[in-house]
């Protein structure tokens, strides 16, 4: 299953401190996953950049309920249900982002976070702060992507060679002084030499194909 958005974090986290016991933020991610029945596979997913999603989602709860002051957390990682927060669990029913917004001191957090204030409920409710700046960063890399596709189909057939055996080069393969680019004409189909090995015996044999992007290299080519 898709791992909860951050404001559905909220109820569980709720439900837990209700007893008025002070909690980790370990103990408090162990009872979301349990109570959310989440998968080994939604406890692994990451961010792009490499980082856990559920911790960062579980961490934006945590600090959204404190700002409405609903939760209390005097000591680091150790939060505790407030007066308001067990008032709230006992009237109210499933708590979201727009609900929060009736607490003062969360509109203010809000203010001062950028956070727009004419943001939809569907909106705020969805990514957290960190989770809109790796979406932004995400779309920036594949507009870069598609830039970069296109200045290189542009590319002379010959620069393209030279531009791929330098690729390989930076992934490992060979050295710049070891490696070759063949010439333009009665090249036999090798484009490019990679040397392995100092002595010049171990070699690989590149063949280079400028196509379009829509077209795949399929066996029939590779044979």
């Amino acid at each position: 299953m898709a791992i909860p958005k951050y404001s559905e974090f909220y109820n569980p986290i709720l439900k837990l401190l209700r007893d008025e016991k002070i909690y980790s933020t370990k103990e408090i991610k162990a009872f979301c996953i349990e109570e959310m029945h989440l998968s080994e596979e939604d406890i692994k997913e990451t961010f792009a950049n490499g980082n856990l999603v559920l911790p960062n989602r579980i961490g934006w709860a945590l600090t959204y309920l404190k700002k409405a002051q609903l939760i209390s957390n005097n000591k680091r990682s150790l939060y505790q249900i407030t007066k308001e927060g067990i008032r709230t669990v006992n009237e109210e029913g499933v708590i979201d982002t727009e609900y929060l917004r009736k607490y003062d001191s969360f509109c203010d957090f809000v203010k001062k976070t950028n956070i727009r204030a004419d943001e939809g409920v569907n909106d705020i409710n969805q990514e957290s702060p960190l989770e809109a700046i790796d979406a932004e960063i995400n779309k920036i890399n594949e507009t870069l992507a598609d830039e970069l596709m296109a200045q290189v189909m542009k590319m002379d057939p010959y620069e393209f060679e030279i531009l791929v055996m330098k690729v390989l080069e930076k992934m490992g393969y060979g050295t710049a002084e070891g490696n070759l680019v063949t010439k333009k004409s009665n090249d036999e189909g090798i484009d490019g030499v990679i040397t392995e090995d100092q002595l010049g015996f171990d070699k690989i044999y590149i063949q280079v194909k400028q196509w379009n992007k829509e077209h795949l290299v399929s066996r029939p080519e590779v044979q």
